[in-house]
């Protein structure tokens, strides 16, 4: 369930994409293709897109390929139930069997989808110029076979209405579904330069864009830990552990495990008065009941804005009124823990 908190007068858009983005997105696990009926979406559709539209990049390409495929099938079917066979959407049948590389591609990104403010984008793509460059930014004369480069959008570093939208798509700041398109050619420019896929995205799509995870019986659930990576059980007559010690308590342990002040002027360690923790500075009173150092009063009420702390003085703890069932049981225990660190350093100032 996720909740949220709306400011009086804040822009009910953004609170409805903030609501968007708390809400796990279902996986399509199945997509109506023009042409060919319902196909498997992780095991069929994309590796066969991968394999049509960018089959011959290198690895990470292909991986951004099969997440760019993804994000557009679910746009489309999203807004209208189906998606096509060719190159006004994208290329499933061509002719040409999906290899090794374009399954892995689209296994090793399953359910990865690119969403902005909450909206599945429409991740547009086209082969775009073949770059020259170390950067691949293509140079002013590199060859453009399919005449496409105009549409590609270079947004690494950008974010917000800061990124170049495409002219693919409607071009205005409030087309949240528009957040450029990607060059195929310069995705594998960049693949062979060393760039994850999730760089190649954001290099097109912007450093804001939103990689996430779909969750659906055909996405599979991250691997189990190596047997070497999880801690070995404990032995049949182990025995068992002893509780942990609250924040506080551990903390006024391992005080008891000092040596003594010096003794004062008068020679007597406690000669002094401890001085009442309502008049001494914050952190003159160590720690609260969370192990967080205790809040300054408030300049409105002169009461401690964190009221859950339990303030120690002298030793007795005096615990605000209406604390919650946890903070006082915290608090006791550090009272307790505290006593427990006075006597025994009281019984080796007696034996010594």
């Amino acid at each position: 369930m996720a909740v949220l908190l709306v400011a009086c007068g804040e822009d009910p858009g953004a609170t409805a994409a903030l609501e968007r983005q708390a809400l796990p997105l279902e996986a399509i696990c199945e997509a109506e293709v023009d042409g060919s009926g319902r196909v498997d979406v992780e095991t069929d559709y994309l590796p066969h897109v991968v394999a049509c539209e960018n089959g011959g990049a290198d690895f990470a390409a292909l991986q951004a390929q099969a997440v760019a495929a993804r994000t557009y099938l679910y746009y489309k079917i999203g807004r209208q139930g189906h998606i096509g066979d060719g190159q006004g959407d994208q290329v499933y049948s061509c002719g040409r069997a999906p290899g090794p590389e374009h399954i892995e591609a689209a296994a090793s990104t399953a359910g990865r989808v690119l969403r902005y403010h909450g909206d599945v984008i429409a991740a547009f793509y086209v082969a775009g110029a073949i770059p020259s460059t170390g950067d691949c930014r293509p140079a002013p004369g590199d060859r453009d076979p399919t005449g496409t480069e105009h549409f590609v959008t270079y947004n690494e570093g950008r974010a917000g209405e800061g990124i170049e939208q495409t002219t693919l798509g409607w071009v205005n700041p409030q087309n949240w579904a528009n957040r450029g398109c990607k060059s195929q050619n310069g995705a594998d420019c960049l693949a062979e330069h060393g760039y994850a896929w999730e760089d190649i995205v954001r290099f097109y799509y912007g450093d804001d864009i939103e990689i996430i995870g779909t969750d659906g019986p055909c996405v599979a659930p991250p691997p189990p830990l190596p047997p070497d990576a999880a801690p070995p059980p404990p032995p049949p007559d182990a025995a068992p552990p002893p509780p942990p010690l609250p924040p506080d308590a551990a903390a006024f342990d391992a005080e008891a495990q000092t040596p003594p002040e010096p003794p004062d002027a008068a020679g007597s360690p406690d000669a002094s008065p401890v001085p009442d923790a309502a008049a001494a500075p914050a952190d003159a009173t160590g720690l609260g009941v969370d192990g967080e150092p205790l809040a300054a009063p408030s300049a409105a009420s002169g009461v401690p804005a964190r009221t859950k702390t339990a303030h120690l003085s002298g030793g007795c703890g005096a615990v605000p009124a209406r604390l919650p069932a946890r903070d006082a049981a915290l608090a006791l225990a550090t009272l307790a823990a505290l006593a427990a660190a006075l006597e025994r350093r009281s019984w080796r100032r007696r034996r010594d």
